[in-house]
Formats: structure tokens, sequence, C-alpha cells
């Protein structure tokens, strides 16, 4: 049965769903391929802006430093570990995986110790631990396992990327409440010597899972690993009109999601809303992006990750309009639920997407191509809003331009599968 260049992608077939393993399953049979993946973006949540903001007035006290001060340095720090993605992440095509790990997880470790060892207060120290952190811990692991997932598993891709997203959730229920326990009773500086002595303990266990996976059985496809004439390598892609459509939707979630949580003080006071309330918010993000991650990694094995994409930002596009519109505290709740289902939605797509399109070859270059740009846009964001906002640009205003570049994913995405479609069909 052939399929319209509108909605181009992997045609659905009912019997696939006679063989779908459940996740349990699916678990329960490839254990240490799925466990990596798993435990790098666990571990790689670190590096994320959730996790350093909670230190964000200790860094001010101890490198002197304004709000607007650090704001600077720490949007630099990531928009240069944005560029730096881009060559690093494409070395997971040239070494092996285990060689790979080894050098960004030390890279990694040595940043957090050096937090909690070294007793600078120079803010160049500064500045070079938070690149390191923001390029090692939200860049490099996050791309080794999204990539690691794809090359590793063909028939249940998505269900492979979506069991390695949950490490991001995870993260974002355990971490911040263990790190704001251990700052209280230990200081800042033993947080994050507990950090790397953790990714230094860590490291022989994921090499070993790296380097036993294959012990599982080969899923990779023999030729997607080898290159066949589907492998687009990153400057083919770059001339890809259908690369920069799907663009529109890919950096989407991390600017709304960066800008809105960086900027999470005033936007409570302008809603007259509590701290304590948004940040019980947080229980109920974590729960729709787990539930939009599970649901994601079945629908992507069934329809293909550019078919899932297509209203992978509905939910946060309806959240957006909502919080634009009301200033209830049950909206809070309202909003970063539907928020948390879109981000679980566009977890597996972010790269399932990529290997469908151009194979595994140049995967990791590819990849590393879109991270970049993620890092970048997470970079931008929050001073960007926060230049509206000291221009005199309302929340609301924000939520509603917001929604539209949520809505205006579906025509993108739309154009892009046409694109690919035709040139598929020719």
């Amino acid at each position: 049965m052939g399929v319209s260049p509108f909605f181009a992608g992997r045609e659905y077939d009912a019997s696939r769903d006679k063989n779908t393993m459940t996740y349990l399953q699916f678990i329960c049979r490839h254990p240490k391929r799925l466990g990596l993946g798993f435990g790098l973006t666990l571990f790689g949540s670190f590096g994320q802006t959730y996790f350093i903001s909670l230190f964000g007035k200790e860094f001010r006290t101890a490198f002197d430093l304004s709000v607007a001060g650090f704001g600077t340095v720490y949007s630099l720090a990531t928009l240069l570990s944005g560029f730096s993605v881009l060559y690093f992440g494409a070395l997971i095509d040239r070494f092996s995986l285990p060689v790979y790990l080894t050098g960004v997880i030390s890279a990694f470790a040595l940043a957090t110790l050096g937090l909690g060892l070294l007793p600078l207060r120079s803010v160049i120290f500064l500045f070079v631990v938070i690149y390191l952190l923001r390029l090692c811990g939200q860049g490099l692991m996050t791309h080794a396992s999204s990539t690691t997932m794809a090359r590793d598993f063909t028939k249940d891709r998505g269900k492979a990327i979506s069991f390695a997203s949950m490490g991001h959730a995870a993260g974002e229920a355990v971490f911040p409440v263990l790190a704001v326990a251990m700052m209280l009773a230990l200081g800042w500086r033993t947080v994050w010597l507990g950090v790397g002595l953790m990714l230094l303990l860590m490291l022989p266990l994921l090499l070993w899972l790296a380097h036993s996976r294959n012990s599982e059985g080969a899923m990779m496809d023999p030729a997607g690993r080898a290159g066949t004439a589907k492998d687009w390598t990153r400057s083919q892609v770059l001339r890809d009109p259908a690369f920069y459509l799907l663009l529109v939707a890919m950096v989407a979630p991390p600017f709304i999601n960066t800008g809105f949580f960086f900027h999470q003080v005033p936007l409570v006071e302008a809603k007259d809303w509590t701290r304590p309330l948004f940040a019980s918010a947080f229980g109920s993000y974590a729960v729709a992006t787990v539930v939009g991650i599970l649901v994601a990694g079945r629908l992507v094995d069934r329809l293909g990750a550019r078919r899932v994409l297509i209203f992978a930002m509905l939910p946060y596009a309806l959240g957006l309009i909502i919080a634009g519109s009301f200033d209830q505290p049950v909206v809070a709740h309202l909003f970063m639920a539907l928020a948390g289902i879109s981000t679980g939605l566009f977890y597996p797509c972010a790269t399932a997407v990529w290997a469908e399109l151009y194979g595994l070859r140049h995967l990791g270059a590819i990849r590393a191509l879109t991270s970049g740009m993620m890092v970048f846009s997470t970079s931008l964001a929050p001073a960007l809003m926060g230049w509206l906002l000291d221009g005199g640009v309302g929340f609301s205003a924000l939520f509603f331009g917001c929604a539209l570049w949520a809505v205006l994913t579906v025509p993108a995405v739309l154009a892009s599968n046409a694109i690919s479609g035709t040139r598929r069909l020719a």
C-alpha cells in the first residue's frame, strides 16, 4: 500500500502490533544496552539547567557576581558548548563507544571535582567549569545515549530511545532533592565533590555496559552500520530543505522550556502564584513527561518518528494558550502537565527522525549538528525572554507567541515530510 508523500514516513502495518514486545519484555531482553542508554541520560543530569540553577546563589556569592553577571557567564558558556558539540559529538562516529565515553565522562568528572576541591574565585574558572558541565552533561552524554540507542535498535528504536530518555525524568525527580539536602547539611562544594566521585565510580560500570551490550544479540541494521546509498553526510544534510523545516519543531521544546523555567520567579510573581505551587507543578511535568515518553516510544515504532512529530507540540500549544489566558493556581499544573506531554513525545523523535531520514553511518555527526542547535536555543532563550520582559512585553504575550510557534510546527513537519516523501518516491 502506497503512502502520500505529504505524510511520508513508515507505513503502518497492523501485523507489527502482534509482534511488539511490552516495555517490560523489552527491558528484560536487552538490559545491558538499555541500561547504558538510561545511565548516560541519568548522570548527564548534572549538566542540565535545572540542576546547575540550584546553586545559582552560591555561585554568585563565591565568584562575586550579580544576577545579570552570572546569567551572562552561563549563557556564554552554554553557547560555546553548543558550538563544541558540533565537533566533539561527531567523534562518536570515529571512535569506539568505550573510548568516547571515557573521554566525555572523565572531563565531566574533572569539572565537578574542580568545583568541589578548588576554592578559586576566578570568573574564568567558573566559565570553564560551566562550559564543561554543559558540554559533557547536557550535550555529549545525552548525545551518546540517543545515538547509541538509534544504532543498536531498528525494529524497537522508539522504545529504546524512550526508555533511555527516562533517565532525564529520573534525574529531575531524584537529584534536586538530594542536592538540596546535601547542600544544607554539608555545603555546596561537597555536593559537587560527591557528583564527581559518583561519575568516577559509575565510569567502569558504563564502560562495561558499552563493551558487553553486543552480547545480547545484534539488533543493529547491518546496512546502516556499513553505510548505504541512503546514508547522508552532514554536508549533504545541510543542503536538504527538509532538514530546516524539521528544525522548526526540533528547536521549539528546548527553547520554550528553558525560557519559562529560567524566568519562573518573575512568572510566579506576574501570575500571583507562589513558589511552592510552581515547584509542585514540576511533579506534574515529570509525570506527564514519562507518560509522553512511553506513548511516543510505541508510536514511533508503529508509525515512524516523522508522523509522531507532526502532533508532538500540540499539547504544549494548548498549555501555552491556557497559561496566557488564565491565572488560577490550577493553571500552573495544567500548563506544566501539557508541556511535559509534548516534551515526552519529543524525546524519542529527536533522534529517531534523523535515523529514518539520513541513515546510521553518519548519525553521530548529524545528531551533533542538531544537538548543537538545540543547545544554542537554550543559551538564547533566557536572554531573549528577559530582554522582552524588561522591554514591557508581558508573560501573556510570550505565552501566545510561543503557542503560535508550537502550532506552526505542524505545517513545517508536514512540508518536510512532503519533500522527503517526494524524494523517496522519485
